[in-house]
């Protein structure tokens, strides 16, 4: 698994100045959040596939990593679908 540092995006206040970015920038800005969020997806899924790896679920009192990933972390089950795109986690899902 890839060692991933999970700072924030440079521009922090992002969301509350949205309106008041020229159109150049508001575009930039936006590209930027997009590959930001490929990138933590990509972290999301490393964790998830050594978390079910581990089983650590279990110790959450959770039976499946599916469980543990819509109630005790509260990923949403679209996302978490769209995450089961991983082998591991595909196997994971009830």
């Amino acid at each position: 698994m890839d060692t991933v540092a999970l700072d924030a995006p440079a521009s922090a206040a992002i969301t509350s100045t949205v309106g008041a970015l020229s159109d150049r920038e508001l575009l930039r800005q936006t590209g930027t959040l997009v590959r930001h969020e490929r990138h933590l997806q990509g972290a999301v899924i490393d964790h998830l596939t050594e978390i079910e790896a581990r089983r650590l679920y279990l110790q959450r009192g959770c039976s499946s990593l599916f469980d543990y990933a819509t109630i005790s972390i509260f990923v949403n089950t679209v996302m978490f679908c769209f995450l089961n795109q991983s082998p591991v986690i595909a196997l994971a899902t009830p």
